[in-house]
């Protein structure tokens, strides 16, 4: 039972991690998509 409540976190933690890792893309993308509104404007 304890093995696959770790199993359980871990996936639960890779996840979260998983999901940071995309929002910071998301962040990233946002400013170079003003970067290039400021630049045609």
């Amino acid at each position: 039972i304890i093995e696959r409540e770790c199993a359980t976190i871990t996936n639960t933690l890779a996840t979260v991690h998983q999901n940071m890792i995309v929002q910071q893309q998301n962040r990233q993308t946002d400013n170079n998509i003003s970067e290039n509104s400021t630049n045609l404007s």
